[in-house]
């Protein structure tokens, strides 16, 4: 039985470190080699056991680590070499200058793993998948001996040179002037029914966009050529190339978020493709929303109750981003009339005027609220990050941490995101340059 002073104490710790995970909170991760070299966490994910999945890099050796902990944060000995496994994609794609490991999901049903990933060569960016065991062993059945990269780009220009298409959209970008990019992983990988993949990612040239695309992998690794004629579809909008933010899935239908914009004035939309792969019109207007709020980050669905939630930021002509904002829509994108067409808005501290990035959102399940993952820098407080806790009809979660934010000095990017079946909040960010990222776990 717990007593009323409990669970005040309890509700008062909403937005702290749980120091009953890692060490004060905190995991750190080095490699299995004799120099214990620091890792670099990028994506986490929990599964239905309470374990929890993390990918890393090597920065030395340019490995990529798989991850697996039990609920207190202690490795798992049962999976892989003393709870960690590693690939090389040097191995299998060369000329890698760098790797990163930005997503990773579980297929339950095929007991595999499968993790998402991004090639950097001296010019280009490329997608990958691995797939692992649940033993945290390579899937050799899957792709080239558990490893697939892709290029887009250089099919995009095969598909171009086979047929003229009218629509626009389907045009590949060999003669498209790049757009610089803002300096984020571009995407994201969703596992379907089927045990395929739908992946969304943006190819880069030097730091411009080159080609953004949506594909189907199947179950083996390949294209499903059935879908979109060739397996993918190139994502434009008016002719510009477009930077992908976030994919959901709606079922058999999915929603892109993505910009054309340099700045961040205007251009940031929402779009939805169908189950074959075509443009969706009768998604928001003509198959695109432009609508607050200005800075369109993560796109989260709420399929129980038709809803469809959009987390971003404001934007003004000085290209200031001082607000957080959350917006609320219809299944297919029409007027909340709670929310209305501002959608809701607040300042991480009410007393700084910082510029704010949203790096990630998840919704509790099954509580009625959004915690997002951000960051913000000024030069009053330098940079930070935070996790805020937003109510979806009433603004911020007043219990949690500071009125509803808690915020953590240190480099201003978030590299991963997940809320456990008990609330509590993992998410990934660097501290310091004296130390390597950690895996953080507060009470939610």
């Amino acid at each position: 039985m717990t007593d009323s002073s409990t669970k005040k104490a309890e509700v008062a710790d909403r937005g702290t470190l749980d120091y009953g995970f890692g060490v004060a909170g905190k995991v750190y991760f080095y490699d299995n080699g004799p120099e214990r070299s620091p890792l670099q966490p990028r994506a986490v994910c929990v599964l239905k056991n309470g374990k929890i999945l993390c990918t890393a890099v090597s920065e030395v050796a340019g490995d990529i680590w798989l991850i697996m902990l039990d609920s207190s944060g202690v490795l798992d000995p049962e999976f892989g070499r003393g709870g960690m496994s590693k690939v090389n994609i040097s191995d299998y794609f060369p000329n890698v200058s760098g790797v990163d490991p930005s997503s990773v999901t579980v297929d339950a049903e095929r007991k595999r793993i499968i993790l998402g990933f991004e090639v950097v060569t001296r010019f280009e960016t490329y997608p990958g998948l691995v797939s692992f065991s649940l033993k945290g062993d390579i899937d050799v059945g899957f792709g080239q001996n558990g490893v697939m990269v892709y290029d887009f780009f250089s099919l995009a220009q095969k598909n171009a040179q086979k047929s003229s298409r009218s629509n626009v959209e389907d045009a590949a970008l060999a003669d498209q002037v790049l757009t610089p990019t803002l300096g984020r992983f571009p995407g994201g990988i969703h596992l379907l029914d089927d045990g395929g993949v739908m992946l969304l990612f943006t190819h880069r040239w030097f730091s411009y966009w080159e080609l953004t695309v949506l594909a189907k992998i199947k179950v083996d690794g390949g294209l499903d050529d059935s879908w979109a004629d060739s397996g993918f579809r190139v994502i434009e909008r008016d002719g510009q190339p477009v930077g992908a933010e976030s994919l959901v899935s709606q079922g058999e239908k999915f929603l892109v978020a993505a910009t054309t914009s340099l700045t961040y004035r205007h251009g940031w939309f929402i779009t939805r493709y169908d189950k074959n792969g075509a443009l969706d019109r009768t998604f928001a207007v003509d198959g695109y929303f432009d609508g607050s709020p200005s800075i369109k980050a993560v796109v989260l669905d709420r399929r129980a109750r038709s809803e469809l939630f959009i987390v971003g930021t404001s934007a003004n002509a000085a290209e200031q981003t001082l607000f957080l904002m959350l917006q609320r829509r219809g299944i297919d994108g029409q007027e909340d009339h709670h929310f209305g067409e501002g959608g809701w808005g607040g300042a991480i501290d009410d007393m700084d005027s910082a510029h704010t990035k949203v790096w990630a959102a998840a919704l509790y399940d099954p509580g009625n609220t959004v915690v997002v993952a951000g960051s913000t820098q000024s030069s009053r407080s330098g940079s930070n990050v935070f996790i805020a806790s937003l109510e979806q009809d009433m603004g911020w979660d007043g219990a949690f941490g500071n009125g509803g934010r808690a915020v953590f000095a240190g480099e201003g990017i978030v590299h991963g995101l997940s809320v456990q079946s008990d609330r509590k909040v993992l998410f990934i960010y660097k501290m310091d340059n004296s130390a390597g990222s950690a895996l953080v776990r507060l009470h939610g």
